[in-house]
């Protein structure tokens, strides 16, 4: 697959996602610190440093895990569809708890991209922990270790199938994931032009973008 066949096919996934709910903000520079939003309620941290939305996804990803090639799949076929990109931190990781607890690994690399841009060592303003950014009280419930990758990622891998389950689809899974499962069922849903729908629609592009 060329340079160019690659970019159209992630420029495709990206309008499919912008089809559904709307274009995604102007592309913006990377941030320095973590997070700046004031504390709501939430499982995670208010979406953080992360992937940048639309176009910017290839560049950006590739460069933060120093793979020019990061976006031509090049793995197996994984749970729920796609490939998490070679290069990819914690790869091994993300494909393990996916494939455990029934979803899709690029979703979890999506997330823990947009989350922390792959740190275990980060914290938000809001408190919230590592590479998946799990509030301590969560990581608790879950009976798992917040700093350590690979227990972060199969609790968030549990958080989400989870979710899912209850809210019947991934894209209420990811919204509960950053504002709290409580958020998302007094509102009924995502509302429009919400923090949980600007993050739903980032991690979906970011994990089409993996594709």
């Amino acid at each position: 697959m060329s340079a160019i066949t690659a970019m159209a096919s992630v420029q495709a996934r990206i309008a499919s996602i912008e089809s559904r709910f709307g274009a995604p903000p102007a592309p913006r520079a990377r941030a320095t610190t973590i997070d700046t939003a004031p504390a709501i309620e939430h499982t995670t941290s208010p979406m953080s440093a992360g992937a940048p939305d639309g176009d910017a996804f290839t560049e950006v990803y590739a460069r933060a895990i120093g793979n020019e090639a990061a976006l031509m799949p090049a793995s197996s076929p994984l749970t729920g569809g796609g490939v998490v990109p070679p290069g990819t931190p914690y790869a091994a990781e993300f494909v393990a708890a996916g494939e455990r607890h029934g979803i899709s690994p690029t979703i979890l690399a999506a997330v823990g991209f947009v989350e922390s841009s792959y740190r275990p060592d980060a914290v938000s303003s809001a408190g919230a922990i590592g590479l998946m950014q799990l509030m301590p009280a969560t990581a608790a419930s879950l009976g798992v270790d917040a700093t350590d990758p690979v227990s972060a990622i199969d609790g968030a891998a549990r958080l989400l199938s989870s979710f899912r389950d209850r809210f019947g689809s991934i894209e209420l899974a990811l919204a509960a994931y950053n504002v709290g499962p409580g958020t998302i069922a007094n509102s009924g849903g995502i509302a429009p032009g919400s923090q949980a729908e600007k993050y739903v629609k980032k991690v979906l592009s970011t994990e089409q973008g993996m594709r």
